[in-house]
């Protein structure tokens, strides 16, 4: 009768007992940017500040974990471990823009969003601007005149400079 009560017991306990129905990961914004992110198995959107930390809850149940989207996504990049139950946000690795324009026109240089559009003008002299700056290592550049026709752009890039020729 003693063993019935002990088992009957232990059974209460275990039955009374609910699993955490989330696992919880530590999100960390780690750049200089306001960053914005959607996980699977989280309900909303994730906002976090620069130099911000904050546990997030992921429903078990969910399919998926993981990043599903985050913005600025060509300003920063995320580094997401999902065994240590880490995801972090840093600052992409930012190159200096120098433009030599030699095409003799003025225009506009885009790189597909990796970098804000800059306005040239029909100087041969090489260009700089503090703000020129660019987040791709490899971008894809595309020069287009006041006028609406397309310039040649060829780019040489140094350690933490490239330097951009816009040519006819």
């Amino acid at each position: 009768m003693k063993n019935i009560l002990i088992v009957f017991i232990l059974a209460l306990i275990f039955l009374g007992c609910d699993e955490d129905p989330y696992y919880y990961h530590t999100v960390s914004n780690d750049s200089t940017k306001n960053v914005t992110v959607n996980f699977h198995g989280v309900d909303g959107t994730v906002s976090l500040a620069p130099g911000v930390s904050k546990e997030i809850a992921f429903k078990k149940k969910a399919n998926e974990y993981g990043i599903i989207n985050y913005s600025p996504d060509k300003r920063v990049s995320a580094s997401y471990n999902k065994q240590a139950g880490k995801c972090v946000f840093k600052d992409r690795k930012a190159y200096e823009i120098r433009i030599l324009n030699l095409s003799g026109v003025t225009g506009t240089l885009s790189a597909e969003g990796w970098m804000e559009e800059i306005n040239f003008t029909n100087i041969n002299t090489e260009q700089q601007n503090s703000s020129w700056v660019l987040y791709n290592d490899k971008p894809n550049f595309t020069a287009l005149s006041d006028n609406g026709y397309s310039l040649l752009v060829l780019f040489l890039k140094e350690i933490d400079i490239i330097k951009v020729t816009i040519m006819n």
